[in-house]
This record gives structure tokens, sequence and C-alpha cells, in this order.
């Protein structure tokens, strides 16, 4: 799961996104800097896209986990790799 945040959330916002996806199972990457903050949810973990989407400053919540497939179907991409597309 990819969520999406404003370009100026701050760690205060931030934070509550990614202690939630923990708490529900998930490995939890952050992409901030120059743009929109993505935070990755990695694993099996299972959260309600409600309460995902309705933490302050959240812009888009993408639910499909197939987004990590690399693009010649072997296996999954490395976070790095993948966050390069949203730049």
């Amino acid at each position: 799961m990819i969520i999406v945040m404003r370009p100026d959330s701050n760690k205060l916002l931030v934070e509550p996104v990614a202690r939630a996806l923990h708490r529900a199972g998930y490995d939890v990457h952050i992409k901030n800097g120059k743009g929109p903050v993505l935070v990755a949810a990695l694993g099996s973990g299972h959260i309600d896209y409600n309460i995902v989407s309705g933490f302050t400053g959240v812009i888009r919540v993408y639910m499909k986990n197939d987004m990590f497939n690399s693009v010649d179907g072997e296996g999954f991409v490395e976070d790095f790799e993948f966050f390069r597309g949203w730049d």
C-alpha cells in the first residue's frame, strides 16, 4: 500500500500514520524530501482504508500491494527503486 501525503507533511503528521501501519502488521518505509511524502506499507498486514485516509495530511491511498512487483515479474523491486518512480 502507498500513502501519498502533502509535501509539507512533517514528522507530527507522518508518525501517526507509520505507527498505525506498523501496529497493523506492516513494514513501513518513508520517502520525504522534494515532492509529496510517500509512506509504503509492505507485508501482509491489514488496516481499513477509512482509517488510513482519515489521517491529517493524507492525499491519496493506493491499496494495491502489487505495485511493488517488478516489471519483468521476477519478484519485488527494492523500495529505493520503487520510490524513484515517484520523483
